[in-house]
């Protein structure tokens, strides 16, 4: 139907009702999809398939659309070409950019390792911490943690660690050659300045 209309009257056509719109595009589907096809190696690096690609064309090809101007000694075609080409390099181009450059390298969890059915994420030793949330949580009580042991005295924040580990109070008598009277005394300090 829309071979038999120029591409002049079409645009006509699109200023007098938005509705013949997609009539163009269905016109420019395959040329689209061809360059869309010329890219697809490159937008590939950066995680975009095909129909990623058609979608940044038919941005494109409304851009030629809406801007086109009948009078100019261009042809539509050639009009249309540039504006979906353009499209195409400006958004790979920005998706190359040393920014995201983290993110399109990342590797999926979800990814197998090559020559086996095994994926990353059945290789982590504990699944729990895949929440990055939860892991800077617990940085953020380790980190805690560290600060309140380097403001004890030595043998203090080590009777406190070993506790802390679950270490009976016996064991900790023969790890450090103390006795029990002095462990009572470490951790009654550990108390104290929790306390405040």
């Amino acid at each position: 139907m829309y071979n038999d209309i120029s591409d002049d009257e079409i645009i006509y056509m699109i200023k007098e009702d938005e509705d013949y719109y997609d009539m163009m595009l269905q016109k420019y589907k395959p040329l689209a999809l061809s360059i869309c096809k010329k890219y697809l190696k490159n937008a590939k690096k950066i995680g975009y398939e095909i129909e990623d690609l058609m979608q940044i064309a038919n941005m494109g090809m409304v851009d030629a659309i809406r801007n086109y101007r009948t009078q100019e000694n261009t042809s539509f075609y050639t009009f249309l070409l540039t504006c979906v080409k353009n499209r195409l390099n400006t958004e790979i181009r920005n998706q190359q950019t040393n920014k995201k450059k983290v993110l399109n390298e990342a590797i999926s969890y979800d990814k197998n390792i090559p020559g086996t059915d095994i994926s990353l994420l059945e290789t982590l030793p504990d699944k729990m911490f895949l929440n990055p949330f939860d892991s800077l949580l617990i940085s953020e009580q380790e980190i805690a943690n560290i600060h309140f042991l380097n403001s004890l005295p030595f043998e203090v924040a080590l009777v406190y660690e070993l506790r802390r580990c679950g270490f009976p109070l016996k064991e900790i008598e023969v790890l450090l050659e103390i006795d029990r009277k002095s462990i009572n005394q470490y951790l009654n300090i550990v108390r104290q300045k929790i306390a405040v």
